[in-house]
Parts: C-alpha cells; sequence; structure tokens
C-alpha cells in the first residue's frame, strides 16, 4: 500500500519549501502536490459605488414623507429638555452667545 502524507509547511525564502518524510530512503523518487490556498481578491469600491448601492436598497421617499419626517425631528428637539435649538439671525449673535456661555 503507497503511503500519504498531509504536510502543511510555509514557503521559504527563494519560494522553496522544505519537507521531512520519516519513510523515505535517501535516493527514493516521490511525488509531491502542492495546493496553494485561495487568495481571496477584496474588491475595492469607490465612495461613489458604495453611496450608490445604500441607496439602491431604500426604498424612495416622496417630498412629502421627508417633510414630514424632517417635522418630526424638529419637533423632538425643539420640545427635549436635553437640546436647546437656539437660532441665529446672523454669526454676530453666534459669537455673542459663544462667548457669554464660555464667559459665564
Amino acid at each position: 500500500m503507497q503511503a500519504a502524507f498531509r504536510i502543511t509547511t510555509k514557503v521559504l525564502p527563494g519560494n522553496k519549501i522544505e519537507i521531512e518524510l520519516p519513510e523515505a530512503e535517501i535516493g527514493d523518487n516521490v511525488d509531491v502536490f502542492v495546493i496553494l490556498p485561495e487568495k481571496t481578491k477584496v474588491k475595492q469600491r469607490s465612495a461613489i459605488e458604495i453611496i450608490e448601492e445604500v441607496h439602491a436598497k431604500r426604498t424612495p421617499k416622496s417630498a412629502e414623507e421627508i417633510d414630514r419626517q424632517l417635522q418630526e425631528e424638529n419637533y423632538f428637539f425643539k420640545d427635549s429638555r436635553y437640546f436647546k435649538i437656539l437660532w441665529f439671525s446672523n454669526v454676530n449673535s453666534l459669537i455673542s452667545a459663544v462667548l457669554s456661555s464660555i464667559l459665564l
């Protein structure tokens, strides 16, 4: 009966492998099969492709649905005791509010 061995080894420098056979003698002929592992190729996608994929999975919303969702979110933030929405008519009032909150 033919003896068969399964041996896992690492590729050495120079793309060589080394195998030790306990039941072989010097000068014996042997058959060697090398099976390389499959390398998974990572598909690189652009940001646009990823965004398009996400949008393709979502159901499209009408303008009315988007407006309703924005109103619900706005209601939450206006009525939440944890958030205070400040509406500034210009940049100067924003700067003044920030400085006064820092100085308090």
